[in-house]
């Protein structure tokens, strides 16, 4: 809650050329969520200077019952224009560890995350289903990739094709002449 706080703090006193806004696109994965959510909630809403464009939550170790109307995080986000969840229901570590650890936590009595189902259904813009994903498998897999890219609408390369790329010959290797340097003997002395 408190690294959330700062990051409101921080964030607000940023403005762009000439007093424009700042726009701010936030992308979290695991607890990240959690910090992106409490900042969030404790951004001054009113703050003209910095619009927050878009959330996109990759396996979000956040409990269901803090979005649900009613929970701490309940409308946090509701200064952002877009949001998107993407969840797995093959993250083992939102399956196993995080509910005994929110449950040791007193949040909860093993609460679901949000980034194992996408819940609670209809809160965000989009709900994506990884369903291979485990929870290390968002940031280096290149599947991912289009999923950030269309929702930030930021224009996907396809991928190269191996026969697309043309074959080139390879440059005979060069061969140096050896030159003949005369030598002379030096007079003794």
């Amino acid at each position: 809650m408190e690294s959330g706080q700062r990051l409101a703090e921080f964030l607000g006193t940023l403005t762009g050329p000439d007093d424009t806004p700042t726009e701010i696109h936030l992308i979290a994965h695991s607890l990240g969520n959690r910090v992106a959510l409490e900042m969030l909630k404790a951004f001054d809403a009113m703050n003209r200077h910095v619009i927050f464009r878009s959330i996109s939550m990759m396996a979000a170790a956040v409990p269901v019952s803090m979005v649900k109307n009613g929970g701490n995080l309940w409308n946090s986000w509701v200064i952002v224009k877009r949001s998107q969840a993407l969840c797995s229901i093959s993250d083992q570590v939102l399956h196993l560890a995080f509910p005994v650890g929110e449950t040791t936590a007193l949040e909860g009595f093993f609460p679901e995350a949000i980034g194992r189902f996408g819940n609670p259904s209809g809160t965000w813009n989009k709900n994506l289903p990884m369903s291979d994903y485990g929870h290390g498998s968002y940031w280096p897999n290149a599947a991912t990739a289009p999923f950030l890219a269309s929702f930030l609408e930021m224009p996907i390369n396809p991928p190269l094709l191996a026969n697309a790329i043309p074959v080139r010959q390879v440059a005979p290797p060069r061969v140096m002449q050896s030159s003949v340097v005369a030598s002379r003997k030096m007079p003794a002395r």
